[in-house]
């Protein structure tokens, strides 16, 4: 679980439908099959196909469930080197490779690049 998820108390409605186990950590936890032990598997279901990957981590497959539902709730707030970045993400791990991945700014039209890119952008975008 992590700050932005609601609390599970016994008296959330997933635990008390008996939905989840009264010791469940997530509501995520939902979308996640204990098969065997140390083996996880997630029960998504769309358009009549199921996703049913394998997970050896019960946090990595409810961080997987996070996914599915597009829930994201760790914010960049600049960490990337834009000021204005505001991009979401799943997982805290995402959000750090995101931010490893600073990007720079062409003096041209103002659009963040990464810096391998930026040759290539500038080439590209304004013949320069």
């Amino acid at each position: 679980m992590n700050d932005q998820e609601p609390p599970m108390t016994d008296s959330h409605p997933f635990i008390r439908g008996g939905i989840l186990p009264t010791k469940a950590r997530s509501v995520f936890e939902v979308f996640v099959e204990d098969r065997r032990r140390d083996k996880y598997c997630c029960n998504w279901a769309a358009n009549g196909q199921w996703c049913r990957r394998i997970f050896w981590q019960r946090s990595i497959a409810v961080a997987h469930a996070h996914i599915h539902l597009n829930y994201r709730p760790f914010t960049c707030h600049g960490k990337c080197g834009n000021e204005q970045c505001g991009e979401r993400f799943p997982t805290r791990d995402t959000l750090i490779l995101h931010a490893k991945k600073r990007r720079v700014m062409c003096d041209i039209c103002g659009v963040y690049v990464y810096p391998p890119n930026l040759k290539r952008h500038t080439s590209a975008q304004h013949r320069v």
